[in-house]
């Protein structure tokens, strides 16, 4: 079996892929695995640490936009969210359409064992998201939630 590469664009594909997708990460999440921790500069929760090296390189207007967004990431608790096994890449480049029109995931090499949230924004922030079309959000994050939910339970 080849993949063609055609990547899947949630946001104008179908109820039901949606909901496959996030049964797929609610399934991964429920892996009973705990790796031992690669630091993926990319992650969710690399950004503090990553913000220390690197904000000094920001220009003052991208500062006076991110530092709201760090003195709210510094508030949360993470070592007290919920954790599990997480793919924490689950987006347009790392879902794939084969020929069959089988969706897969592909490519686990940031997974870790991380807050589970952080499965759920990566999935809403990438796949459920088009700038062009903000208005359908409020409608696939409902989606992506209540399927999650649902597989979690």
């Amino acid at each position: 079996m080849f993949l063609t590469p055609s990547y899947i664009n949630l946001i104008k594909d179908t109820c039901k892929e949606k909901i496959f997708i996030i049964k797929q990460a609610a399934l991964i999440n429920q892996i009973d695995l705990h790796p031992s921790l690669v630091y993926d500069h990319w992650a969710i929760t690399s950004l503090l640490d990553e913000y220390k090296i690197k904000g000094k390189y920001l220009t003052k207007q991208d500062e006076e936009f991110i530092k709201p967004l760090i003195r709210s990431f510094q508030s949360i608790n993470i070592d007290k969210l919920p954790h599990c096994f997480v793919h924490g890449d689950i987006t347009k480049t790392n879902t794939m359409r084969s020929k069959k029109g089988d969706i897969y995931i592909l490519d686990f090499a940031v997974a870790n064992y991380y807050p589970r949230i952080q499965e759920l924004a990566v999935i809403l922030c990438d796949l459920f998201f088009d700038r062009k079309h903000v208005d359908l959000f409020p409608e696939n994050y409902k989606l992506a939630i209540n399927e999650y939910q649902k597989s979690q339970n």
